[in-house]
């Protein structure tokens, strides 16, 4: 909380990460210590002009292996975002979204607005809500474009767009965590067979 965003520094961790939580951690527990959810980035390795050298262009898709098909290791390297605030002044229950590294949740990407979006939680439920800031590229849920400054609530499993390019996947912390309740039992029996 409180401290400042710098270029470069990670400020996510990938799905194996949360596997290895899991081990010692009740789904109370669990959503006590994440209560607004997790980001899962829904992404495909494209070629980029910028970059010298890719590894691959293997798409991971987590609504997918939500599905219950058979979970590639690659998957495990697909980044999650906890949904928090790391500003001590913050407005309660909204957390910012842009490039900025002001927001509370910074997306390094230029299709992203300084201040894209924000997420909004009332305190009086586990409802959380999406709203576009006026952003240049716009925010889609599910590929539905929403009109700037207008509330959208969100559910298990929405595709939020960031631009064009920066696509997320919004789960509760229940959702997420049996999530990975299932992928640790789907990888257990695949190393049993």
């Amino acid at each position: 909380m409180g401290e400042k965003e710098l270029p470069g520094k990670i400020r996510y961790k990938k799905i194996a990460h949360y596997l290895k939580v899991l081990e010692d951690t009740s789904l109370t527990s669990f959503v006590e210590a994440y209560p607004k959810g997790f980001f899962v980035e829904r992404f495909q390795l494209d070629f980029d002009s910028d970059v010298i050298f890719q590894f691959t262009t293997k798409q991971i898709d987590i609504l997918d292996e939500l599905s219950g098909k058979v979970i590639d290791s690659d998957f495990l390297e697909a980044r999650v975002i906890e949904i928090n605030s790391k500003k001590i002044e913050n407005n309660e229950g909204v957390i910012t979204i842009g490039r900025s590294a002001s927001n509370d949740i910074v997306l390094y990407n230029k299709t992203v607005s300084k201040s894209h979006a924000f997420l909004y939680f009332p305190s009086v439920d586990d409802t959380a809500y999406v709203a576009d800031l006026k952003s240049t590229n716009s925010t889609f849920i599910n590929d539905e474009k929403i009109t700037p400054h207008v509330m959208y609530q969100l559910v298990d499993g929405n595709e939020i767009s960031f631009g064009p390019q920066t696509k997320l996947i919004f789960l509760t912390s229940k959702t997420f965590y049996d999530f990975l309740v299932s992928l640790k039992k789907s990888r257990q029996s695949q190393m049993d067979s």
